[in-house]
């Protein structure tokens, strides 16, 4: 269905400069060539877009609001682990304030002129939100509300078999092994079916890289089977990259554990501080061996070739034009060997002569 357009507005939510500012230029994870880029994911971006809404587009400036995660499931459509993850970051960035009042939690936006204001002072949102008939819908049973036709007549397996009984004495039928019902294992894998789908849902809604989720789309029954979080991939995720290493070295590192982690990964966080860990110290060795040969070849012993061999280099020889078949290669030969005879001749005579001075 296309988009026909959006109407005219008679009322309107007024929504803060600076943030619209924020999101333009926003980013998913810290560039280091830019460290003051701000950082916002889907999830803060649609919570603080619900909390304008719920407060400035009702002209409640400094009103607070009382909501659980299952509430705002229903406001934002993401799911728990998202929200959670969300909240925390926009409190740490104190773009959201929190109080706590007989169990429940309240939260406001943090504005300048209403630091002062009163926390008793909130706003129900819940009902003119109508919030109880949407929760109805959307965590309705899925398998749907049942036949809308009337039951019919109940008929057993045996109603043919005893139907026109007259011998009202009982006949012995032979025993039937039990099986276990089928249901039992539908629901199992219904329940992982289930499962599975939240997690590709949580994947797409973190502030993950394409590359780090697609990494993760493929190795998603390991996250099942481990119940992994996916916030806690995500804090990781944001703590380590561009710090100690870049993304795709993370994900090279991601891919392996996940890969090659035998039985049960209990703690995702540990596991991945050893693989960085370790990663880097083969990075670290890998780069000493490449130095050490570096060094070998720059300081290689350099012979010093004999002198009747450097006159000829200095004289032009060139050997790649020397004809070395017939007369040339004798008489070459008997170059080198009258050279070598003259060496030997001029050692022995240095040698005698050193006798002589003694």
């Amino acid at each position: 269905m296309s988009f026909e357009g959006f109407n005219v507005p008679s009322g309107h939510t007024q929504i803060p400069n600076e943030f619209i500012e924020m999101v333009l230029q926003s980013g998913v994870r810290v560039d280091p060539r830019n460290p003051d880029k701000p950082i916002l994911g889907i999830g803060e971006i649609k919570i603080m877009l619900f909390m304008f809404r719920e407060t400035f587009g009702w002209q409640r400036q400094g009103s607070s609001l009382e909501f659980t995660f299952s509430d705002l499931m229903v406001a934002t459509y993401m799911g728990k682990a998202t929200i959670n993850t969300a909240l925390k970051s926009l409190i740490k960035k104190e773009f959201l304030q929190r109080w706590e009042n007989d169990g429940k939690m309240h939260y406001r936006l943090n504005i300048k002129d209403y630091q002062d204001y009163p926390w008793s002072v909130s706003r129900d949102w819940k009902k003119v939100y109508k919030l109880d008939e949407k929760k109805q819908g959307r965590f309705a049973n899925r398998t749907g509300a049942g036949s809308l036709t009337e039951p019919g007549a109940v008929r057993y397996p045996n109603q043919g078999q005893f139907a026109n009984r007259t011998n009202l004495e009982a006949e012995t039928l032979e025993a039937v092994e039990v099986k276990p019902p089928l249901n039992k294992g539908l629901n199992k894998g219904l329940n992982k079916l289930n499962k599975k789908d939240t997690y590709l849902e949580e994947i797409e809604e973190s502030n993950l890289t394409i590359p780090t989720k697609k990494a993760l789309n493929e190795r998603v029954d390991r996250l099942v089977s481990d119940s992994i979080k996916i916030s806690d991939i995500e804090n990781h995720f944001l703590a380590n990259v561009d710090k100690s290493l870049d993304e795709y070295q993370y994900i090279e590192v991601l891919k392996y554990y996940l890969d090659n982690a035998k039985g049960t990964i209990i703690s995702f966080t540990k596991l991945m501080n050893t693989g960085i860990t370790t990663y880097l110290k083969l990075q670290s060795d890998n780069d000493s061996k490449r130095s050490k040969v570096d060094r070998r070849e720059k300081y290689s012993r350099i012979e010093n070739v004999p002198e009747f061999m450097e006159e000829r280099r200095l004289e032009g020889y060139k050997e790649d034009t020397l004809n070395v078949d017939g007369e040339d290669a004798q008489k070459l030969k008997a170059e080198l060997l009258e050279k070598v005879r003259q060496l030997r001749t001029s050692k022995n005579n240095s040698n005698n002569q050193g006798d002589l001075i003694e």
